[in-house]
């Protein structure tokens, strides 16, 4: 069931939130730009599942089990056992976020398409990862179009 209310705060409060409480708003997908692309802020809320892979190349989940050997097989095995009709006729579709994945891949990820590339170590602490995230926090900014 999908709930939406509107809620008259300043986009400030969801860069707040994300800084206070990155376990429960692990991330925001902020623009600084004008114009129709920076329209829509969408804070991602409370991840129940992750799926990651660190700079060793170790494969690690919470929330959901590993099935495959490499990032690319885990994640679409997770993605098939999750996924959902969407109803096109739901009076929200036309927001830029209904729940569903946050899915980040670092340009290291090219080598498990390519194995035989050779690149650099990632300077984060993972190459990719995949949160499940049921809800978000959107503020529009409709004279941004």
């Amino acid at each position: 069931m999908r709930v939406v209310r509107e809620l008259g705060v300043p986009p400030a409060v969801l860069r707040r939130l994300a800084a206070r409480l990155p376990a429960r708003y692990p991330m925001l997908l902020d623009s600084a730009a004008d114009g129709p692309l920076s329209r829509t802020s969408v804070l991602l809320a409370e991840p129940r599942a992750a799926l990651w892979l660190d700079t060793d190349g170790r494969l690690g989940a919470q929330g959901t089990a590993i099935r495959g050997s490499s990032f690319f097989t885990a994640l679409e095995s997770w993605w098939l056992a999750e996924r959902e009709e969407t109803d096109e006729s739901d009076s929200h579709s036309e927001l830029p976020f209904a729940g569903g994945w946050a899915i980040y891949l670092g340009y290291e990820m090219a080598q498990e398409v390519e194995p035989r590339l050779c690149l650099p170590r990632a300077s984060l602490p993972w190459q990719a990862f995949a949160l499940r995230t049921p809800c978000a926090l959107i503020h529009d900014r409709p004279g941004s179009v």
